[in-house]
């Protein structure tokens, strides 16, 4: 017979076992993956939600008739966008009062809309460079990533999609309704 006093010597201790890990792993790192989305729910902002959906409902109906406005204008615009100064040149082309709509009481905006953080979206206003179809702005220099493009005023707009940074010059054009 063995005496209970006498201890095994091939006992390990228990930090050492492998099974022990596995024991204690699986709930403790689904402890700290708990606490990193907690984390993550309470310091992100849910930006696509809007408490107001129902007026947003309703706004569609005069960004529609914008659209359309700007699609039997045949209103279209090219972009140069210069990555080091962040300046954009516009040229406007179309049939009818392209220009017009171009006044000090009614200017031109220019959006950059990110597909995901509204937080990082940019409007600016465009200048008319004299009598001519012309149009600068002035933005953030080396912008990167996926953009959405409006360019608008009250009566029309014209969008696009960019991927930044862009070395080449792009159009904008009325949605396809």
């Amino acid at each position: 017979m063995q005496d209970k006093t006498t201890q095994n010597t091939n006992s390990q201790p228990w930090y050492k076992l492998p099974i022990m890990w596995l024991v204690v792993g699986i709930p403790l790192s689904s402890v700290i993956l708990g606490i990193i989305l907690l984390t993550l729910a309470i310091n992100t902002d849910d930006s696509m939600v809007v408490d107001d959906y129902y007026k947003k409902g309703k706004q569609i109906n005069r960004q529609l008739a914008r659209d359309h406005y700007a699609a039997s204008l045949g209103l279209s615009a090219t972009l140069n966008y210069d990555n080091n100064s962040g300046k954009i040149t516009i040229k406007l082309q179309g049939r009818g009062p392209v220009n017009s709509d171009a006044t000090n009481n009614n200017p031109i905006t220019l959006r950059f809309l990110h597909p995901t953080r509204s937080k990082r979206d940019l409007s600016v206003t465009a200048l008319r460079e004299g009598d001519s179809d012309l149009y600068t702005a002035q933005t953030v220099a080396n912008r990167t990533g996926r953009w959405y493009i409006q360019l608008e005023t009250k009566r029309w707009r014209i969008i696009g999609e960019a991927r930044f940074p862009i070395n080449k010059e792009f159009k904008l054009n009325p949605a396809k309704l």
